[in-house]
């Protein structure tokens, strides 16, 4: 594996695009998911592109104009090189190492030092798929596989069980990752799977931690299409005092 799959922090970032067709399109598409600020240059540009800027107007700049092989760019972080000259793209490469910018060029393998990747998200989940050899026929087969894998988890389920899991992260709770296993796994969430694994010392924090839990909880259950309110107001109930989250000393002593 030549190309190491990983992700980039886009926010307040640049990338200029050279090309405007149908490959280009399928790359301002992901490109526009993220927080990329991107300017396209190239003369010949389709429809679907400008609609996409229409849209897009603070996000996707476009210029129409001639890119030949004394074009000069600088200043970008990254570069997408796709225009249909592969003399025009070679010189486009060389002008992007001069300039350590990273890039990817589209029409032949050559030297890209990021290999573009297909995306789907579940919630803060991202699944991605991507080809050394720039084969986006197969990419989108197995794309297509994928997003359906993805369709199939709830998203507002993953996002409250990261809220839950980086409240268990803040109270250096073991055992985490079979805690967030067991959670997801159960269709009906239980209140004590996780309370018993909380360790605060403070009443007040206590209090304040079993209101945020229930809350979770709740919005878990209602993400799992189940209804909670009267379950927890059960387990609530039989528990014999207000706060039933354990402590360091009395789980050793359980």
């Amino acid at each position: 594996m030549r190309y190491l799959p990983i992700t980039i922090d886009t926010k307040n970032k640049s990338i200029i695009v050279f090309g405007g067709g149908e490959i280009v399109l399928e790359r301002v598409k992901t490109l526009l998911e993220t927080e990329f600020k991107i300017y396209l240059v190239s003369d010949k540009i389709i429809d679907e592109l400008w609609n996409l800027a229409k849209e897009n107007p603070e996000r996707l700049l476009i210029k129409e104009m001639i890119v030949d092989e004394k074009f000069i760019f600088f200043d970008f972080d990254y570069c997408i090189i796709a225009t249909m000259d592969m003399k025009v793209n070679a010189a486009l490469e060389n002008r992007a190492k001069k300039n350590n910018i990273p890039y990817e060029r589209e029409d032949i393998l050559s030297e890209s030092s990021f290999n573009f990747m297909k995306s789907s998200s579940i919630g803060q989940i991202t699944l991605g798929v991507s080809s050394d050899s720039n084969n986006t026929s197969l990419e989108n087969i197995v794309f297509e596989d994928i997003e359906k894998l993805t369709n199939s988890y709830n998203p507002q389920k993953f996002d409250i069980l990261s809220k839950i899991r980086t409240a268990l992260v803040r109270k250096n709770t073991p055992n985490i990752d079979e805690i967030i296993k067991n959670l997801y796994d159960d269709e009906h969430i239980n209140l004590n799977t996780y309370l018993n694994n909380i360790n605060v010392e403070a009443k007040a924090e206590k209090e304040n931690n079993m209101a945020d839990l229930k809350d979770y909880i709740k919005d878990l259950n209602k993400a799992s299409k189940k209804t909670s309110l009267e379950d927890l107001k059960k387990e609530l109930k039989e528990e014999k005092s207000e706060n039933v989250i354990i402590d360091k000393d009395s789980e050793k002593n359980s």
